[in-house]
């Protein structure tokens, strides 16, 4: 048994995919699983352990360089390892324009996907032969699920496959101090995350050592300016490679994120959390699990959206999430 998924991005939505995974082998322990995803998320499912091989694709390059010979002979090359292989069963978990070119060139009588009603663009219909209808206010996790087959949402915890320096690097980051918090409140969207007073006015009212985690030099000027503030009881720490980032999750209480990467990574562990929401549905985003809180703010303006705001990335104000409050994400703390 051979089984291919096509999840090529983002980076949240292919960690929420995970269950889907862990789903499959369940059902079919003995199958070789390949993934197609972004080379930019290569690494990331190679240290996936259930992952047998990884087909790299580089859709945003090739479209700024669409009438270079290099894309079309690195498409081709796609293309020609897709054909290659024989597969018992594809899932498109994308469901879009894109992901229909692969799941079209992998060679399969089984190609499955979302149905008219549930896939996000139309003309990815024309590249499965089974689909099924998932209704858009599930969880995106069960999303998933629901495509592969499962009747219900399966926990899943994954421990991504550390190499030996990042094993050396994890010994020397476990936190020795406890109760210890992970703070990622970090987005590419500044619209998702609060604002750095309302960080401070919260730290300062959290009783435990904090791991200020950082991902760009934007977010490392902000974790530097809250270390200075808690210069005794907190840690900057930048650079973690995506398993390492996990490995170190497993170690501390509590991951304090927004919705972004590191809440999504924090599902796949033991470790609960407790995130900010806003111009996002938690009902569809939040990590299932009661040991999963969060907070939404309120738009201000009365719009109201199943999984996103429409708005989300030109809202001048982000109000929803930037009038939230130290006090009120501290009381929604405590009543956990």
């Amino acid at each position: 048994m051979r089984i291919l998924i096509i999840k090529s991005s983002a980076l949240g939505d292919i960690l929420q995919s995970f269950p889907a995974l862990a789903h499959l082998r369940t059902i079919y322990p003995d199958a070789e699983i390949d993934w197609v995803a972004e080379s930019t998320y290569t690494d990331l499912l190679k240290a996936h352990p259930e992952v047998a091989e990884v087909i790299a694709i580089s859709t945003r390059k090739w479209r700024k360089n669409i009438f270079r010979f290099s894309t079309w002979r690195e498409i081709l090359q796609v293309r020609r390892r897709l054909k290659a292989q024989s597969y018992d069963k594809v899932y498109d978990l994308q469901g879009n324009i894109k992901s229909a070119f692969f799941t079209w060139w992998a060679r399969s009588k089984e190609k499955i996907g979302f149905d008219y009603k549930s896939v996000p663009e139309k003309p990815n219909l024309l590249a499965t032969r089974r689909r099924v209808s998932v209704p858009a206010d599930l969880p995106i996790q069960e999303r998933y699920l629901r495509l592969v087959g499962a009747p219900s949402y399966v926990p899943s915890v994954v421990h991504l496959n550390l190499t030996p320096e990042e094993e050396a690097k994890l010994s020397a980051l476990i936190p020795l101090v406890r109760p210890c918090y992970m703070v990622a409140m970090s987005s590419k969207w500044p619209n998702k995350q609060p604002t750095v007073d309302t960080l401070k006015g919260l730290l300062q009212k959290l009783p435990a050592h904090l791991l200020l985690i950082y991902s760009s030099p934007q977010e490392k000027m902000v974790a530097d300016e809250l270390h200075k503030l808690f210069p005794k009881s907190s840690r900057v720490i930048g650079d973690l490679s995506i398993p390492l980032w996990q490995a170190l999750m497993r170690h501390v209480d509590l991951v304090l994120a927004v919705d972004s990467a590191a809440l999504h990574l924090c599902a796949l562990t033991k470790t609960p959390s407790f995130s900010l929401f806003g111009p996002t549905n938690p009902k569809v985003y939040k990590p299932c699990g009661d040991q999963h809180q969060y907070v939404q703010g309120p738009c201000p303006y009365g719009r109201t959206f199943v999984r996103r705001c429409p708005v989300l990335r030109t809202c001048p104000t982000g109000a929803c999430v930037h009038n939230i409050s130290a006090d009120q994400i501290v009381a929604k703390l405590e009543s956990r």
